[in-house]
């Protein structure tokens, strides 16, 4: 390991320790508007076969703690790890694990920036 790598470590929850054989697990991370723009910190998940979105969202937002509105504005992705690829969108009656077309495919939430703001007023210089 080298100082331009991030390491995460989490608990993990009960619901990776006791998935079945038929279950998959995913990658998840956060991004804004292009998957080139990520934030927040990634996370693996686990896909139920013949789940819906609106379910598995629910579930996402019970693992991530967010609910409401802020839930309901997250755009759901399919993004391919290959640099230049689009994330394909996905709706409340998609099945991820039937569209998922390859294992280094990942979930993307897609979502705005709370930091980007904070960050900004910090870098920026102004001038009178």
């Amino acid at each position: 390991m080298n100082e331009f790598v991030s390491l995460y470590a989490e608990r993990m929850p009960d619901e990776e320790i006791n998935a079945t054989d038929s279950d998959r697990a995913i990658y998840c991370f956060h991004f804004d508007k292009e998957p080139t723009k990520p934030h927040g910190v990634p996370f693996k998940f686990i896909l139920k076969p013949g789940e819906p979105l609106k379910d598995t969202r629910e579930r996402l937002g019970k693992r991530t703690g967010l609910k409401g509105k802020l839930l309901e504005k997250i755009k759901f992705a399919i993004v391919s790890r290959s640099t230049y690829s689009k994330p394909r969108y996905l709706e409340d009656g998609d099945v991820i694990m039937d569209l998922l077309q390859d294992d280094d495919d990942m979930l993307g939430l897609d979502h705005m920036n709370k930091m980007r703001n904070f960050w900004n007023k910090a870098d920026s210089i102004f001038i009178r």
